[in-house]
């Protein structure tokens, strides 16, 4: 700040804010403040009130001299995490696409809408991989359901600004396909004409109830195949003595549900039963993949329980009319998937203690 003559300490506003420091003497003065998270995007409003000497005011200065400014730019990745919305989920831009949080790696737990906004700073790359991990408090902030024990781990990609069951289920698919797309997804899993999984809201404002209930019982019908096929991935890891985490369990039953899904040549629908055999089978190999070795008649009758299950909630999932949407009778629907975990946990626990016994 330079005067014409000199001037008691002026005071300063920097985009609203009182400055953090301001020295100098004289006719020269320098004012600084630190930008905190509360400063918005734009550009920076500036003030500078002062006095000469003799405690006369002068014209309160609101502009630079040579026309020049500052703007605040807020590079982010902001979006919601939907099944329904999930609440206090840890979201994180996965910078080096290893899967873990690293030092460095923004993250935040969304909000009751499944909302979050990570900044990015400049160690992150053109595009990367959002990653949302459940915690010990994560819930489907509609239905009320807990998802703190199912390693459900979801993804999409940078750029987006939804991360769900059907952007993961894209994610495994192009792992196999890059030339996969959204649009693609689209098609196969019959979703209306012009939505596109990695920005549209089921959830969000002015979404069309017809549109959001149909994607929902889609992300319903691909969340229950995924928990219930990876309760029968850890079971078989547990008949077969390799242990599997929830998240290895969930990992294997999503890509089994990729394969099915890029081999199918019809619309995907999880009740119909033959697709849930190439469900079936498809797991069968993720199982070998894993390491898990056991009997092939063993797993083909655990996996024909889980599949069966599948069918039955899916057809449900189905049945569940528009007006139902968000509303009691669907969250009713939606938790069948996790006591069919549990019951199928159980039914895995008693096949090992059966097949423990050398006469079984």
């Amino acid at each position: 700040i330079t005067a014409n003559e000199a001037i008691q300490a002026p005071s300063v506003v920097i985009d609203g804010t009182a400055a953090d420091r301001v020295v100098g003497s004289g006719t020269s003065w320098t004012a600084d403040r630190v930008l905190t998270s509360e400063d918005s995007a734009g550009a920076i409003t500036l003030s500078i009130s002062f006095s000469d000497i003799g405690g006369e005011a002068g014209t309160t200065v609101t502009d630079t001299t040579d026309g020049s400014a500052l703007t605040i730019e807020i590079n982010s990745e902001a979006g919601n995490v939907v099944d329904g919305p999930f609440q206090n989920a840890r979201v994180f831009a996965d910078y080096n696409g290893n899967g873990i949080l690293d030092e460095g790696e923004p993250s935040q737990l969304t909000d009751a809408d499944g909302g979050y906004s990570l900044l990015k700073d400049n160690s992150a790359s053109d595009s990367f991989e959002i990653v949302v991990q459940m915690t010990a408090d994560t819930i489907d902030s509609i239905s009320g359901e807990s998802y703190a024990d199912t390693g459900v781990v979801l993804k999409a990609a940078s750029g987006g600004a939804m991360v769900t069951p059907a952007t993961t289920l894209l994610e495994s698919i192009k792992a196999t396909d890059p030339t996969y797309t959204a649009g693609d997804l689209a098609i196969d899993l019959g979703l209306p004409t012009g939505i596109d999984v990695t920005t549209y809201n089921p959830f969000g404002e002015g979404a069309v109830a017809a549109d959001a209930h149909a994607v929902e019982k889609v992300f319903q019908q691909v969340m229950t195949a995924t928990l219930v096929v990876a309760e029968a991935m850890a079971g078989l890891g547990d008949i077969a003595g390799t242990a599997l985490s929830a998240e290895q369990a969930t990992a294997a039953a999503l890509n089994a549900v990729a394969s099915m899904v890029l081999a199918s040549e019809v619309t995907v629908d999880l009740s119909d039963s033959t697709q849930l055999d190439a469900v079936k089978e498809a797991a069968e190999v993720e199982l070998a993949e894993i390491g898990v070795e056991v009997d092939a008649a063993v797993a083909t009758f655990i996996f024909s329980k889980a599949t069966a299950t599948v069918q039955l909630i899916a057809t449900e999932i189905k049945n569940v009319s528009v007006d139902d949407f968000g509303k009691s009778a669907a969250s009713s629907v939606s938790k069948l998937k996790h006591n069919a975990r549990e019951q199928l946990s159980a039914m895995s626990a008693a096949a090992g203690t059966f097949l423990s016994d050398p006469a079984n």
